[in-house]
């Protein structure tokens, strides 16, 4: 039995290359990342993976699309995920944005 096919005890071998390509792309596309001990990386460094990463053709227009979805998307996303983080860090930062966020609804509300 080689690496890229597999005996059944029903029949012949078969070819198993195809799932072991769907297993390692779902292994690196589909794993959330490890959170723990690593950091995530900045949105500098985002944008350059969507601008030149090898995840596929270096230009063209899926390459385009991926750098609108970045700039739509993920951009956004991020960055408010980022800063919701930071502001959740400490008790008193979630404190503040509270206080700015009622002053702010109060403000609104009595227009």
């Amino acid at each position: 039995m080689t690496a890229t096919t597999e005996t059944t005890e029903t029949g012949p071998p078969r070819d198993t290359a195809g799932r072991d390509r769907a297993v390692a792309f779902a292994r690196e596309h589909l794993v959330p990342p490890e959170i723990w001990g690593a950091d995530r990386p900045c949105l500098r460094r985002q944008f350059a993976y969507a601008r030149e990463g090898l995840w596929g053709p270096r230009e063209g227009p899926w390459r385009r699309a991926a750098i609108a979805y970045w700039v739509a998307v993920a951009l956004p996303v991020t960055a408010a995920a980022y800063y919701a983080a930071w502001v959740c860090e400490r008790p008193s930062r979630l404190l503040a944005a509270a206080a700015l966020a009622a002053a702010v609804y109060a403000a609104v509300k009595a227009l």
